[in-house]
């Protein structure tokens, strides 16, 4: 397994690129969990590159070649889901970075509002039901420079259910080398 630290650049230019770099795909990344809690759906090819995928346990999507009909559906299905009190919560991703790819580790969590548990009372917060965490995924990024900006190329989900594929995906990343 690679080291948990990456090579620190060694000019002032490339360590600042670095840090650039860096917190562009920490943005990128972070703006997924808004984009689909707010539903707008219609966001997110631009995180993309135009072959960019999203692959899940069922099954992989273009990003890019998504049809009206299957537009429609998805918007009807994140409504609902939104009805129920959906949240999308992600951790700081594990980025490691070459010059013109990336590769980024990340959990994210989805809950939603619990009708059926007791209400509670949380002083400066009011009362209420609260959440249920509903799943965690691992999500792995692969990312590529573009014109101007970092872009998505592939994001690879794997639920965490007790499996060694998110285990997997977590140390595919660890040990992943950029080459540029």
């Amino acid at each position: 397994m690679s080291s948990a630290s990456p090579t620190r650049p060694s000019s002032i230019e490339d360590r600042l690129q670095a840090i650039e770099d860096r917190l562009e795909i920490y943005n990128l990344l972070a703006s997924h969990p808004p984009m689909v809690d707010s539903l707008s759906l219609d966001l997110m090819p631009a995180m993309f590159t135009p072959d960019g995928v999203q692959e899940r346990a069922n099954g992989s999507m273009a990003v890019h070649n998504r049809d009206s009909t299957r537009e429609a559906a998805m918007q009807s299905v994140m409504n609902e889901a939104a009805k129920m009190g959906l949240a999308h919560l992600s951790t700081i991703p594990y980025v490691k970075l070459g010059k013109n790819t990336a590769v980024a580790f990340s959990y994210v969590a989805v809950t939603v509002r619990d009708p059926t548990a007791e209400a509670i009372t949380v002083p400066a917060h009011g009362t209420g039901t609260g959440h249920r965490l509903f799943l965690i995924a691992a999500n792995r990024w692969d990312l590529a420079r573009t014109e101007g900006s970092w872009k998505i190329r592939r994001r690879k989900l794997v639920m965490c259910d007790g499996s060694e594929a998110p285990r997997k995906v977590a140390r595919d990343v660890l040990d992943a080398v950029p080459v540029d």
